[in-house]
C-alpha cells in the first residue's frame, strides 16, 4: 500500500507530459486533490515513482475517488467510483489488457502447434476488441471518452478489387487512406489537446501518410486545420491553384497510364503513344503543357478504345480532384499575440486623439461665438 510518501499528478498536453501538482499519502495512504481552477477535460496521470504511473480521463464530472489495491499491476489494481466516465475509462484499459494477454497466447500457440483455430481465435479476440470499442463510444457520444476512442478508430479501407491493375489498386487505396484519415479526428477538442493521441495522428500522417512533397504537404496542412471547426472573419490571398504541383501530379500519372496500358502488346497498339501523338502538337499550339487541360485530352483519346474498361479508374485512382489544389490562405482580422494587442493599442489611441480633436473643435468655435457676444 502507498503511504507517507508523495505522489505526483500530471497531464498531458500534445503528447507530451508534465508535471501539475503533488498529493500527500498519510499513514492510512490517503491523499486529497482539490483547487478552486477547473481542470481541463482530457488526460491525466498519477505516478507513484519513477516509470510508475497510470492513465485517467478527467471530463465534466471531476469528482471522483482513486482506490490502488497494488502498485504491481495499476490496470487492473485500480478501482475508480464516482464519476461515469473516468471509470468506463478504467473499465476499457481493463478490458484491452486481458484481451491483449489472450490474443497474444493465442498467437503463440498457433505459432508452435500451426493449428488454424488458435488464429481464428485472435481474430475472434481482435473483433471483440472493435465492437466493445465501438459500444462504448456509441454510450458516450460527443463526450471526452468518446472522442478519445473514437480517435483511436482506423476508417476502412475498400479493396478496391474491381481494379484489375495492382498499382492502380494501390494507389486508389493510398488516397482513399489519405482523404479519410481525419474522419473520426476532432481536430477542434480540447480533449484531444490534453492527450497522447493528437500528436501521435498529426505525426504520423506528415512523416509516415504524405509524400514528402512541399506543394502536397501545404495543401494537405491547409485542409487539415481547416477541419477544426472553427470559424473567423478573415482577410485572405483569395483562391489560387497549385498549377505546377498538378502538372506534376497529372505528368506522373499519365507515366503510369502508359506503364499500365502501354505497349505493343495491346490489341490496338500502343493507345498511349497514339494518344500523346495527337495530344502534344495542340499541347504545343495551346501552350497546355502539362496541365488539365492536356490530361484531359490524353485521356479523351483513351477512351476512344472500348476494349480499355480500366481508363475510369485510372483517372480516379491516379488524379486527385482538382479541388485539393485549390488553396485558400486566410488569416483572422484579429488574434491576441503581442502585435494583435499594440495594434489594438494604436487603434484606441487614434480614436482617443480623434475624440480630443472634435472636442477641441466643438471649444474653439464656442469660445468664437461667446467672444462676438
Amino acid at each position: 500500500m502507498l503511504k507517507n510518501q508523495e505522489v505526483v499528478f500530471g497531464n498531458y498536453f500534445y503528447g507530451n507530459l508534465y508535471a501539475r501538482d503533488t498529493i500527500r499519502l498519510d499513514n492510512a495512504g490517503h491523499g486529497v486533490l482539490s483547487g478552486d481552477k477547473i481542470l481541463p477535460e482530457g488526460m491525466y496521470i498519477l505516478m507513484t515513482g519513477p516509470n510508475k504511473y497510470f492513465d485517467f480521463i478527467i471530463s465534466n464530472d471531476r469528482t471522483f475517488d482513486i482506490n490502488i489495491k497494488d502498485t504491481l499491476n495499476f490496470t487492473r489494481n485500480i478501482i475508480f467510483s464516482g464519476a461515469q466516465q473516468t471509470e468506463a475509462f478504467q473499465n476499457y484499459g481493463t478490458f484491452i489488457s486481458q484481451q491483449r494477454e489472450a490474443s497474444t497466447a493465442a498467437y503463440e500457440q498457433f505459432k508452435t502447434t500451426g493449428d488454424s483455430a488458435y488464429f481464428q481465435k485472435v481474430q475472434d479476440i481482435n473483433d471483440s476488441v472493435i465492437e466493445y470499442q465501438k459500444n462504448t463510444i456509441e454510450q458516450f457520444q460527443g463526450t471526452t471518452i468518446g472522442t478519445i476512442l473514437h480517435t483511436l478508430q482506423n476508417t476502412p479501407t475498400p479493396l478496391f478489387e474491381e481494379i484489375a491493375n495492382d498499382t492502380l489498386r494501390q494507389k486508389a487505396r493510398y488516397y482513399h487512406y489519405r482523404n479519410h484519415y481525419w474522419d473520426n479526428i476532432d481536430l477542434s477538442s480540447q480533449a484531444l489537446l490534453y492527450s497522447p493521441f493528437l500528436k501521435q495522428k498529426i505525426e504520423t500522417f506528415l512523416n509516415e501518410t504524405l509524400v514528402k512533397n512541399p506543394d502536397t504537404i501545404a495543401v494537405q496542412v491547409v485542409n487539415m486545420i481547416e477541419r477544426n471547426g472553427e470559424s473567423h472573419v478573415v482577410f485572405g490571398t483569395g483562391v489560387f491553384y497549385l498549377e505546377h504541383a498538378y502538372e506534376r501530379d497529372a505528368q506522373e500519372a499519365l507515366r503510369e497510364a502508359e506503364a499500365a496500358i502501354g505497349g505493343d502488346n495491346n490489341p490496338n497498339g500502343n493507345v498511349f503513344k497514339q494518344a500523346t501523338d495527337y495530344c502534344d502538337p495542340l499541347a504545343k499550339q495551346y501552350g497546355w503543357g502539362y496541365s488539365k487541360p492536356y490530361f484531359d485530352c490524353i485521356m479523351s483519346e483513351l477512351s476512344k478504345h472500348p476494349e480499355m474498361g480500366e481508363l475510369e479508374d485510372i483517372r480516379v485512382a491516379l488524379v486527385p480532384p482538382a479541388s485539393v489544389y485549390r488553396v485558400d490562405f486566410a488569416s483572422p482580422i484579429w488574434f491576441p499575440s503581442l502585435a494583435g494587442w499594440l495594434v489594438l493599442i494604436c487603434l484606441l489611441m487614434t480614436v482617443v486623439i480623434i475624440i480630443r480633436f472634435f472636442i477641441w473643435v466643438i471649444l474653439k468655435v464656442t469660445l468664437i461665438f461667446m467672444k462676438k457676444r
